[in-house]
């Protein structure tokens, strides 16, 4: 099987903080994790949500373009999309916390056919394709339910998480989201999760 070669490729991506008419202050706060050179804390809005506390908002917007020689059939020739246009809310704090990630996206993966961000957003997982819930009675210990990123995996869900967008092998044998419940645990150098969920977003637990 021949794979795509990319003979030219542009990528613009920023990691965004919206701004907000009701910023009480600004925060450094952990969203999506972000691996490689993009590793670091994305900056966040923290607002004063009243009764529930404080949440921290924040976002990423992200363009794709190519140019490729030897495609594989189906695919395009060149291709320009926005490849993540997404807001994150998140309370990480109290005993009971929530995380939403809603938007589009794009999964550009190696020796397949681009699929653009409106297709790849109605087809999989929707425009909120992560949401859950969190229970913390203590800072070692946490239960979390909902829509969940995968555990298992080497690369992360999306573009903008990853150094490398254009995903290799590994990535068609790992779930990106996944349907169920988690159970967190983490004192000193110990740190252990289990989660009861359905796998490849199956609806079969």
């Amino acid at each position: 099987m021949k794979y795509s070669t990319l003979t030219k490729t542009l990528l613009s991506a920023a990691v965004l903080s919206f701004p907000l008419t009701a910023v009480a202050e600004q925060a450094t706060v952990n969203f999506p994790a972000l691996g490689g050179p993009l590793a670091r804390k994305t900056p966040a809005h923290t607002v004063d949500a009243g009764p529930i506390g404080n949440v921290n908002v924040g976002g990423v917007l992200s363009g794709i373009a190519f140019h490729q020689t030897n495609r594989v059939t189906g695919d395009r020739k060149n291709e320009a999309d926005l490849s993540n246009g997404q807001v994150f809310i998140q309370k990480n704090s109290g005993l009971v916390q929530f995380y939403a990630q809603a938007g589009g996206y794009s999964f550009p993966t190696l020796g397949t056919a681009y699929t653009d961000a409106h297709d790849t957003t109605e087809a999989l997982y929707g425009a909120v394709p992560v949401a859950y819930a969190t229970l913390a009675p203590s800072d070692k210990f946490s239960v979390s339910v909902g829509k969940l990123p995968t555990l298992i995996g080497y690369e992360y869900g999306f573009t903008f998480q990853n150094a490398n967008i254009q995903r290799g092998l590994l990535w068609n044998q790992e779930n990106v989201v996944t349907k169920g419940v988690q159970a967190n645990y983490a004192d000193g150098p110990l740190s252990v999760a289990v989660s009861w969920t359905d796998g490849f977003y199956s609806n079969d637990y």
